[in-house]
């Protein structure tokens, strides 16, 4: 499933060849309280029929403290799945699991096997959609994370009172972006004063958007969620800095600050190329400004919107495989002409990496390595 491809319908009948090829070793499947007997025995009592106990226990084992996932979790998932269609518990509960498949949860093999379920998933989601359901919001972020956009699937909000800081591309000042009722503006926040020196955002029109902020301003469109549509408008659209007047764009600047790492995962798996497609997404967005400018938004001190997108993403092929060369993370910290020389020469590899990787298969097992303990970008 990719993004701007129409999800499909009709895919019931696939089901249970699905499930089936889904094996699991429940003995090496511990949940968030490192038990490994609990979570079969509570997911046996919801397929029997509704149970408010077991699937309270459940969210409490499968997503410990509202955040991490375990094997458990990506082990639940087909039968998560299963009783989607027919159940709000199994399908919040499967989406909010999908929306951590990027932390560190020990099942990268098992959630890559699980391919074929989770793309029936987001064909759920999607007709759900289709629904104006109630709880279209969280169906709508769930499906985000079902094609890997796990950064916009924990943030996303409803455009009601909506704010978003970040720091200026250009000047470096703190900047409190608004998207709401109460306005949509760019402003410097006072601790005292408030929001001043306002800013009134510009919005991108429809036909203008790329990538996933069209998808999801399309999705928005077509169930006629006005209010959802106009903020992604508004979030993939421009602001101006309030300080030094400089025009930038509000997503690409506070994703590259807030994006998680992504893991080796998404490499290793060669043959299935979408799941390197997040990082390809996230990376031609940040340098898109750079590229129709041709030249370099960055200051003393500062990291540019392009250094950061090299330091959160790992890309290229694992050590052992021999589709592209590992790459290393960029040092913002360089002399002035050495920097310029680093920035090129891992550019270029960062491309011919990404490009190669995408349409090869591997022929044996990458080898597993470890991105650094850390949840966002550095700054």
């Amino acid at each position: 499933m990719s993004l701007g491809k129409a999800l499909g319908s009709g895919v019931d009948s696939k089901l249970a060849g699905r499930f089936n090829a889904w094996v699991v070793n429940w003995a090496l499947m511990y949940d968030g309280h490192f038990d490994v007997d609990r979570v079969p025995e509570l997911l046996a009592r919801v397929e029997r029929g509704y149970d408010s106990e077991a699937w309270t226990e459940l969210g409490h084992r499968l997503i410990l403290e509202h955040d991490l996932v375990s094997p458990a979790s990506i082990a639940a998932l087909p039968w998560l799945v299963r009783l989607a269609s027919g159940s709000r518990e199994a399908r919040h509960l499967a989406g909010k699991i999908m929306e951590r498949a990027a932390s560190h949860h020990g099942s990268d093999e098992l959630l890559a096997e699980g391919a074929d379920v989770i793309a029936e998933f987001g064909a759920l989601l999607d007709r759900h959609l289709q629904s104006r359901p109630s709880d279209y919001l969280v169906t709508f972020r769930s499906l985000l994370a079902v094609e890997e956009q796990y950064h916009w699937a924990n943030v996303l909000g409803d455009f009601a009172d909506d704010f978003y800081d970040l720091q200026c591309p250009h000047c470096g000042v703190e900047v409190t972006v608004a998207i709401g009722d109460y306005g949509r503006y760019s402003a410097i926040r006072d601790w005292n004063l408030g929001d001043v020196d306002r800013r009134d955002l510009r919005p991108r029109p429809g036909e203008e958007l790329t990538g996933v902020g069209r998808w999801m301003h399309e999705i928005a469109v077509r169930d006629e969620e006005v209010a959802l549509a106009e903020g992604i408008a508004h979030l993939f659209g421009k602001a101006e800095c309030p300080r030094c007047a400089s025009v930038f764009t509000i997503a690409d600047e506070y994703e590259a600050a807030n994006c998680p790492v992504l893991r080796q995962r998404h490499c290793c798996i060669a043959s299935a190329p979408h799941r390197n497609r997040l990082k390809r997404l996230l990376l031609s967005r940040r340098l898109r400004d750079l590229d129709d400018r041709g030249r370099q938004r960055s200051r003393p001190g500062r990291s540019s919107v392009r250094e950061r997108a090299l330091a959160c993403l790992e890309v290229g092929g694992p050590v052992g495989c021999g589709s592209a060369a590992p790459l290393q993370r960029g040092d913002d910290v360089e002399p002035e002409e050495r920097g310029q020389d680093r920035r090129r020469h891992l550019l270029g590899e960062l491309d011919q990496g990404v490009s190669a990787h995408a349409g090869s298969t591997c022929t044996g097992r990458c080898p597993r390595r470890q991105a650094p303990e850390t949840s966002a970008c550095p700054q």
